[in-house]
């Protein structure tokens, strides 16, 4: 009895760990989290030099970034500093920091 309740113990601990790192994931992935902070272009194809949503001429929803409310590209990734967008004008795909 006391195996099967270390065992079950174990695959309750595992399962709210995954749960936790996929709901972080997630919320750093979000267009929540990327409206929050101010990102900066850091080499290749660039929506703009310097990205920020709140009160600027960018939006983002639903990890489709707009200027003044044109389609200029999409939220591939973000995990916490670091920020992939494609860029539809250039065709290409941007590395931004988080400033």
């Amino acid at each position: 009895m006391n195996f099967m309740m270390k065992f079950i113990k174990s695959k309750i601990s595992k399962i709210a760990l995954i749960i936790v790192v996929v709901c972080c994931a997630y919320y750093l992935g979000s267009s929540y989290y990327v409206s929050k902070h101010e990102w900066k272009n850091s080499q290749y194809a660039s929506v703009g030099d310097f990205l920020v949503f709140e009160d600027s001429i960018y939006t983002i929803k639903w990890g489709v970034i707009y200027n003044q409310h044109q389609y200029v590209g999409n939220l591939i990734f973000c995990i916490e500093d670091y920020l992939i967008v494609y860029s539809r004008n250039e065709k290409g795909f941007g590395f931004y920091c988080k400033k």
